[in-house]
């Protein structure tokens, strides 16, 4: 037989409208409260958790050599500006190991790709090209370096996102792998653009290019992400993650990064 529950009434009252109800004692009715409001600012408070997570200072590399003295802009004007600041955004976040020599160009304009990698016959980097009418210019150098430092400045020969020998670099794809942009590439596109995003090499260096705009603060970098991530194209949307999707493969890019001891103080 079931045991009877007896609850106990009482009566509440509403000082918004004056109107009194009936209900069951130590239930909330909850008048006083918007519920949308206390949402709101859970949301918030967990936000600048992760900012302040991302945002954190750690452990110096003062002995890491810069990226920037492997990589020698010979492209002038605007352009060339552009090129360095996105470089520069680079080296105050890290250092790197020992990368071979590359000149950075100016290529002609290019309707499919604004930035490109060539490798010698034994994979080696030799010279990176930044498109005349690139859109993003400091994104798209991020993105080529993140290229360089799988292929020539992790330890280990050939691209590391693809050999994945270290537990840092699998925990990083795992944490991009578990995301809903990663399962939307999966679902939405097909073909040739879906092989290409789900790359593990082009996994990295896109998220590469995301960890160096929002570790950096770089407005200009902030922006072009944003523009991605508000395109009108699906295959653009998914190139990059939303805010809070990324926390955990920022934290994960930390790691990799601190394993070899490169990361430099944001401060």
């Amino acid at each position: 037989m079931r045991p009877v529950v007896r609850l106990r009434e009482m009566t509440y009252r509403n000082e918004h409208t004056r109107r009194t109800y009936r209900g069951v004692a130590g239930i909330d009715p909850g008048f006083e409260r918007n519920p949308g409001v206390g949402r709101a600012e859970q949301l918030a408070q967990q936000f600048a958790l992760k900012d302040e997570r991302l945002a954190r200072t750690v452990s110096p590399a003062p002995d890491t050599a810069r990226v920037t003295d492997a990589l020698h802009v010979r492209i002038r004007g605007d352009l060339g500006r552009r090129v360095r600041d996105g470089l520069d955004a680079i080296d105050r976040l890290h250092g790197a190991g020992a990368m071979p020599s590359i000149d950075v160009v100016r290529d002609r304009a290019n309707a499919r790709t604004h930035g490109r990698l060539d490798r010698a016959p034994d994979g080696r980097p030799t010279e990176m090209g930044v498109a005349a009418n690139a859109r993003h210019p400091e994104l798209t150098v991020a993105h080529e370096v993140g290229h360089i430092i799988d292929i020539s400045g992790l330890p280990g020969r050939g691209m590391q996102s693809n050999l994945q020998e270290t537990e840092e670099m699998r925990r990083l794809l795992r944490a991009t792998w578990d995301s809903p942009t990663f399962t939307a590439i999966a679902h939405d596109l097909s073909g040739a653009k879906r092989s290409h995003l789900q790359s593990p090499h082009e996994v990295f260096a896109r998220a590469y290019s995301q960890w160096v705009a929002w570790r950096s603060r770089d407005h200009q970098m902030l922006a072009q992400l944003r523009h991605y991530l508000h395109s009108d194209h699906l295959d653009e949307r998914l190139r990059h993650w939303g805010y809070d999707e990324f926390a955990p493969i920022a934290e994960a890019m930390d790691d990799l990064f601190e394993a070899q001891g490169w990361l430099t103080r944001t401060e």
